[in-house]
């Protein structure tokens, strides 16, 4: 359920963002107030039912007063507050970002199974691009258990061929056969 509301807020907030040319200043903009959003005290409030909607919009509305943050990223904060979602922020922001890789970039991982010269890499990034259709920016990280292949993440798509996740999707096969 919350995957679900976390993709309909982050798409309809790419959009909006999109439609007013404001995604790199939105993304910008959210990398300084994301960690606050991450913090324990932060995230008990905003998921108390102790506390109202109109409580945790009050809250954020003064916070926000002092800022110089664009008026539309303050109204969609505070719509999450009084829709009583902010507690999903920072997921939020993160599927907003892969929601509109294609306007700078989106970023990833990509897990190897051994290390490789960078023209390698590069080859794999591009192919990753071509498959996605838009530029990524890619992190690449060995992970011995992969035991050959790529296993990719890139905003909200997974990638994966691997020998790992072929067995894995075998071993699912043989058990759907069985019963």
């Amino acid at each position: 359920m919350s995957s679900q509301v976390v993709q309909s807020y982050a798409s309809a907030f790419c959009e909006m963002a999109q439609e007013q040319g404001k995604v790199n200043r939105f993304i910008e903009e959210v990398q300084g107030i994301i960690p606050v959003f991450k913090e324990k005290d932060v995230m008990s409030f905003f998921k108390s039912p102790l506390f109202s909607s109109s409580e945790k919009e009050d809250v954020v509305t003064k916070a926000l007063g002092s800022t110089a943050m664009d008026p539309v990223m303050a109204d969609f904060i505070k719509l999450l507050a009084k829709n009583g979602r902010l507690h999903l922020f920072a997921q939020i922001i993160e599927e907003f970002q892969g929601s509109c890789a294609g306007q700078r970039g989106a970023r990833g991982e990509i897990s190897i199974s051994q290390e490789m010269p960078a023209a390698e890499k590069e080859q794999i990034q591009k192919a990753i691009e071509k498959k996605l259709s838009m530029p990524i920016q890619a992190e690449f990280k060995v992970d011995k258990n992969l035991h050959g292949g790529v296993e990719a993440k890139v905003g909200s798509y997974i990638i994966e061929d691997s020998l790992r996740s072929n067995l894995q999707k075998m071993g699912e096969t043989l058990k759907r056969s069985s019963n």
